[in-house]
């Protein structure tokens, strides 16, 4: 299996399939809505990836994540159910 910076050293975008995208397993610490790759479509309700295909989702994830530190300080995650 590929490290994530040899498959980033690759230079193009990813499908959800090859980047193991689906619901984070932990999503107050690993989801796209914090990642650094999240792009918002200007003039548009639209979220992108920088490396991964398609539209994406704030609590989905995948293999290829990197924190945001500002965006995850300012966004915090969902609060566990009690």
């Amino acid at each position: 299996m590929s490290k994530p910076n040899d498959l980033l050293s690759q230079g193009r975008k990813f499908t959800k399939e090859e980047v193991d995208y689906k619901l984070s397993s932990e999503p107050k610490e690993h989801r796209c809505g914090i990642c650094e790759y999240r792009l918002h479509i200007g003039g548009t309700d639209r979220i992108e990836c920088g490396i991964v295909e398609g539209g994406i989702e704030d609590l989905k994830g995948c293999k290829l994540f990197e924190i945001d530190l500002i965006h995850a300080a300012l966004h915090p995650g969902p609060k566990p159910s009690k």
